[in-house]
């Protein structure tokens, strides 16, 4: 992991999460995480889950997700890319557009909307 940044805390269906894609709804709290070989993740934090109960030393395990998640009992990861080969560097949610601004190490930079999770 070389970049870490929190989207939002809230989560839910009824919450007020109309500017998050459909299938960022069903996350309770969002944080958008890159790695040194390209991969872009949201992943749920479960911040609804009280019982919850991971540490450094027993991490939760993680289930990526390609469409909207069901019933499953851990954190869900959605990619928004596959690894590249290229690390990622950088990292900026940026509210007023509703992007998520990923640099690369060759110089690239990719703006993801949140609403539709395109590029």
């Amino acid at each position: 992991i070389t970049a870490i940044e929190p989207l939002v805390s809230y989560g839910g269906a009824s919450a007020n999460t109309q500017h998050l894609h459909q299938s960022l709804r069903w996350f309770f709290g969002v944080a958008a995480v890159v790695t040194d070989v390209g991969h872009v993740l949201l992943v749920d934090l479960c911040l609804d889950d009280l019982s919850c109960s991971q540490s450094e030393l027993e991490a939760s395990d993680l289930e990526v997700v390609n469409k909207s998640p069901s019933e499953i009992p851990r954190h869900l990861c959605l990619q928004l890319s596959s690894p590249t080969g290229t690390g990622a560097t950088a990292m900026q949610y940026i509210q007023r557009t509703n992007q998520l601004a990923v640099g690369f190490s060759d110089g690239n930079l990719q703006l993801w909307n949140m609403k539709t999770l395109k590029k």
